[in-house]
C-alpha cells in the first residue's frame, strides 16, 4: 500500500487500479506455475534459460506498470504493464510449444499422462482468456479510440458497459479457475510409487473431472463474453440459486477434492527421487483451506442470500458479503496463487531446506 497507494483491504470487488496492481503480482506466479509444469515435463532443457529470461523481464515489466495505473487511460505504466503482459503470454506460449514437442519426441515413462494433459488443457485455457481481457482493457483505456467491443455491444443491442464488464468477468474467472485446475494438478505430472489402489482411482477420477470442468467453463465463458448472456440460475428458491458458471465451478472444486487422498499419499517418484516428498502433502493443505473457505463458504451463502443480499441490497448481511467477496479475492485469488507458485518450486531446494521453506508457506496460508 505505501508503495502504489492500494487499498487491498476495502470491502466490496477490487477498483482499476486495485485489479491492475493485483495483475502485476499473479502474473509473475502463473509464470511460476508454468514453469513448475516445463520443469516436471522436461526437467532440464535447453530452452530453460531463454524462457525464464522472458519470465523475468516479465514480471518486473508487470509489476512496475502497476505503479503508474491510477485511473484507465493509455498512460505510460500501460505500455509498459501491456509488454510485461505480452511477454508473460509468449513467454508461456513457449513452454507449451517446447513441452508439447518433449511429450510426443522423447519417453513418457515417467510421466502420468491424464496428470500431464490436465496441466496442459488448463494453461492453455489461461491463454485463450487474455485475448479478453486485453480487448476489456483497450476498451476502458482507449473509449471511442477502440470502438471494437463499442461498436459489438451495438450489434447485441446491449449497453457498451455492460458488454465489456461481461468480458471483463468472462476474462477473470476463466483465467482463476484454469490457473488453480493447473497449479493443483502438476504435482502428479511424475509418476510416483504408490499410485495404486482406492487412491490412484479418486486421482485419476478427479484429473478427469477437472479437464472436463475446465474445458466447459471455457466454452461458457467465451459464449459469455462474445454473446453477452448470461448465465441462469440453477436451483432458484426466492433470492438463492447457483449460477450455471459457479456449478462448473463447483464441479471444479469436486475434482480437485478427490485429488486430495493422493496429495497426501506422498511417495517417492518411479526413479527414487523424493525431492516431490513435501510439495504434495502442503500442496494438499492449501487445497483443503482453499476449498473450506472459497468454495464452500461461497456456496453457503448463495443459498442463504436472503441474509447476504448478493452483496447490494440492504439486509442484514449485506457488508458480510462485501467481506467475503474482497477476502476470497484476496486470499483464494491472490495470496492462493502466489503461494503456490512458490511451493511447486520447493523442490528446487535439497534436504530440510525445502521442509523449512514449505512449512514457511504454510504458516502464510493458514
Amino acid at each position: 500500500y505505501l508503495l502504489i497507494g492500494v487499498p487491498w483491504f476495502h470491502l466490496g470487488d477490487f477498483s482499476y487500479h486495485t485489479a491492475m496492481a493485483y495483475h502485476g503480482l499473479v502474473i509473475p506466479a502463473w509464470l511460476m506455475v508454468s514453469f513448475a509444469y516445463f520443469r516436471n515435463t522436461e526437467h532440464t532443457g535447453p530452452f530453460m534459460k531463454l524462457t525464464g529470461t522472458g519470465a523475468v523481464i516479465a514480471g518486473i515489466l508487470t509489476g512496475t506498470g502497476a505503479i503508474w495505473l491510477r485511473e484507465p487511460g493509455f498512460v505510460a505504466g500501460t505500455a509498459v504493464q501491456i509488454t510485461g503482459m505480452v511477454l508473460a503470454e509468449i513467454t508461456v506460449l513457449m513452454i507449451l510449444i517446447i513441452s508439447f514437442k518433449y511429450y510426443y519426441t522423447t519417453s513418457r515413462d515417467g510421466i502420468n499422462t491424464v496428470a500431464w494433459w490436465t496441466v496442459t488443457i488448463a494453461l492453455i485455457a489461461v491463454l485463450l482468456a487474455l485475448p479478453l481481457g486485453h480487448l476489456a482493457g483497450a476498451a476502458k483505456d482507449l473509449g471511442d479510440k477502440f470502438p471494437l467491443l463499442l461498436r459489438h455491444a451495438e450489434r447485441l443491442n446491449l449497453p457498451a458497459e455492460d458488454v465489456i464488464d461481461g468480458v471483463i468477468g468472462s476474462h477473470s474467472h476463466q483465467v482463476l479457475a484454469a490457473f488453480l485446475a493447473a497449479a493443483f494438478a502438476i504435482p502428479f505430472i511424475r509418476k510416483s510409487q504408490e499410485e495404486t489402489g482406492i487412491v490412484d482411482f479418486l486421482k485419476i477420477t478427479g484429473l478427469y473431472v477437472i479437464i472436463i470442468a475446465t474445458a466447459a467453463q471455457t466454452v461458457l465463458y467465451q459464449y459469455c463474453a462474445w454473446s453477452g448472456w448470461e448465465p441462469p440460475d440453477l436451483f432458484s428458491n426466492g433470492p438463492n440459486g447457483m449460477p450455471l458458471d459457479d456449478f462448473i465451478l463447483v464441479l471444479l472444486g469436486v475434482g480437485m477434492l478427490l485429488l486430495v487422498p493422493a496429495l497426501f499419499a506422498g511417495g517417492k517418484s518411479i526413479n527414487g527421487e523424493d525431492n516431490q516428498r513435501y510439495i504434495k502433502g502442503f500442496v494438499g493443505v492449501v487445497l483443503l483451506i482453499y476449498l473450506v473457505s472459497v468454495v464452500a463458504l461461497g456456496l453457503y451463502i448463495e443459498f442463504h442470500e436472503q441474509f447476504f443480499g448478493h452483496g447490494e441490497s440492504n439486509t442484514a448481511g449485506v457488508t458480510n458479503d462485501l467481506a467475503y467477496i474482497r477476502a476470497h479475492l484476496l486470499f483464494g485469488f491472490m495470496i492462493v496463487p502466489i503461494l503456490l507458485g512458490t511451493l511447486l518450486n520447493t523442490d528446487l531446494l535439497h534436504g530440510k531446506k525445502q521442509m523449512y521453506f514449505s512449512l514457511f508457506l504454510i504458516a502464510a496460508v493458514l
